[in-house]
């Protein structure tokens, strides 16, 4: 008997412990404000509209706008002037950078720089 009464609580807290647990989709993003050059970044949150809310918060302009979002994955950000460009990369953050630089570059000629970058897992 003494048994059975200690199993069964410790199966109710197993079971409690495991509803209670959050599964995380890891969405971040990053925003970004052209006139003021401020941005905003947010990661572990469990969709991409909270990840750009937050974001959006961090950065705290009226023109601050979502530039990249994504999930499980690294972001990032370059800027120039009133050019911007993204990346999003799998592994590494230096890939999500290059991608951005890439991309931002494409229409600054060379001139972008990384803003901010982060991993969201």
């Amino acid at each position: 008997m003494k048994i059975k009464s200690l199993f069964i609580p410790l199966v109710v807290a197993s079971a409690i412990g495991l509803v209670a647990t959050p599964a995380w989709a890891d969405w971040a993003a990053i925003t970004y404000s052209p006139s003021t050059g401020k941005y905003g970044s947010a990661s572990q949150r469990s969709t991409a509209e909270e990840a750009t809310k937050s974001a959006l918060n961090t950065c705290g302009e009226s023109d601050c706008d979502l530039v990249v979002a994504d999930n499980n994955t690294c972001i990032a950000v370059a800027v120039y002037d009133d050019v911007t460009g993204a990346g999003s990369a799998k592994e590494y953050k230096s890939d999500a950078e290059k991608m951005a630089l890439d991309s931002c570059n494409s229409r600054a000629r060379g001139y972008c720089k990384v803003l901010t970058s982060l991993c969201s897992d």
